[in-house]
């Protein structure tokens, strides 16, 4: 997989998960445009929607099946499992720890952003796990599994790590200093696993828990 085929599944991820779903789809579906994590029907089904384009056409089709590569070559295999479970767990940790500093460093206690975090429905905690398990797979095989070995192979491990992240962030389409740092910071940590494990595993269980624990904090 090279950089601007890499580029191009990150591209058509977001229109369709950002343009689509979320700018075009969910304000005009959902029960409640201006919460469009609250638990409904519809959001399900924008997220199953998501799941099939992103999961079944940019990673299976796209990323496996087209350019003929085995899901080991993209980075899923159980290698180390318990190893690859428990670094998840570190690394989901370091992410919470980078998201608790920089609020904290805004001027958000550690009081209140512990309530908020607490504060979320069980309905509202299984959006966050469904959209957990949804980036996990999706946006660690498109960034980790295919742009940061693409770039790498140009720009060596620690350029291809940092740039990874910085675009990481960029995907996201937050122009909030504070989400971009955030965001970068997760993928520094995501990218750090999957590059001394060789695997993804590790970098989607960190990436899961992230979600399901703050959700879109």
């Amino acid at each position: 997989m090279n950089v601007k085929r890499s580029l191009a599944l990150v591209a058509v991820q977001i229109l369709v998960v950002f343009v689509l779903t979320q700018m075009v789809l969910a304000p005009r579906l959902v029960p409640d445009p201006e919460d469009l994590y609250a638990p409904s029907a519809v959001l399900f089904g924008l997220l199953a929607f998501c799941a099939v384009m992103g999961g079944a056409g940019l990673v299976w089709w796209a990323s496996v099946e087209r350019p003929g590569r085995t899901w080991r070559e993209l980075g899923w295999h159980g290698d180390r499992l318990g190893r690859q479970l428990g670094l998840g767990v570190l690394g989901a940790l370091a992410c919470l720890g980078i998201a608790a500093g920089l609020l904290t460093a805004v001027g958000v206690s550690l009081s209140e952003l512990v309530e908020q975090v607490t504060s979320f429905s069980w309905p509202q905690r299984l959006v966050f796990v469904c959209i957990g398990l949804q980036a996990a797979f999706i946006e660690e095989s498109l960034f980790r599994g295919n742009l940061m070995p693409a770039l790498r192979r140009h720009m060596g491990p620690a350029a291809a790590l940092v740039l990874t992240a910085v675009l990481f962030a960029l995907y996201h389409l937050n122009p909030s200093p504070l989400a971009l740092l955030g965001k970068t910071g997760f993928g520094l940590v995501y990218g750090a696993l999957a590059l001394t494990q060789r695997s993804l595993v590790a970098s989607a269980v960190a990436h899961g828990l992230c979600w399901a624990a703050v959700g879109s904090l």
